[in-house]
């Protein structure tokens, strides 16, 4: 395939509407992570001032709660770990994916310069670095769910708690 010809009509048949699904992409990803992050640290903080007001107090119950509590509490932390993972393996990502595109324009450079051999070469190094992004796109998407179902568990453990309160 020649590069040059097949950048071409990338850039005719996606050119603007293309870019503008990518940016929205993107954007749609940043705001599930923000929210990842916000309601398992939102969670943590309200666990946290709910178990010190009950270790303030002397209750008969205080001591049933604390391994739930402690359960929620870690799990709402998890949950925070593994948004930030997410968040990270996102910029690597797409790090990834504009290291190829340099590369796909280097080729077509080289292409172009009747460079056939050094333009074959680069394109072989953009597919890797589009493995290598669609890669890191798939742990950001794990560390993604991964949060969420820290949360679940959090919501379970501290609902036990909750339940378990005289």
């Amino acid at each position: 395939m020649d590069p040059v010809n097949h950048a071409d009509r990338v850039v005719d048949r996606g050119g603007p509407l293309f870019l503008e699904s990518f940016k929205t992409a993107i954007d749609s990803g940043k705001n599930a992570l923000q929210t990842a992050i916000l309601i398992n640290g939102g969670a943590a903080v309200a666990l946290l001032a709910f178990l010190g007001n009950i270790l303030t107090k002397d209750t008969p119950s205080r001591a049933s709660l604390k391994f739930p509590l402690s359960a929620a509490l870690l799990c709402f932390g998890l949950g925070v770990l593994a948004s930030a993972l997410a968040a990270a393996f996102v910029y690597f990502a797409q790090s990834a994916h504009a290291r190829q595109v340099e590369v796909n324009v280097n080729s077509i450079e080289a292409s172009r310069a009747g460079k056939d051999t050094e333009a074959a070469d680069l394109l072989q190094n953009a597919k890797a670095y589009h493995r290598t992004g669609l890669r890191r796109n798939l742990v950001a998407i794990w560390f993604g769910v991964a949060s969420l179902v820290f949360f679940f568990a959090g919501l379970c453990w501290a609902f036990c708690a909750f339940w378990a309160m005289p």
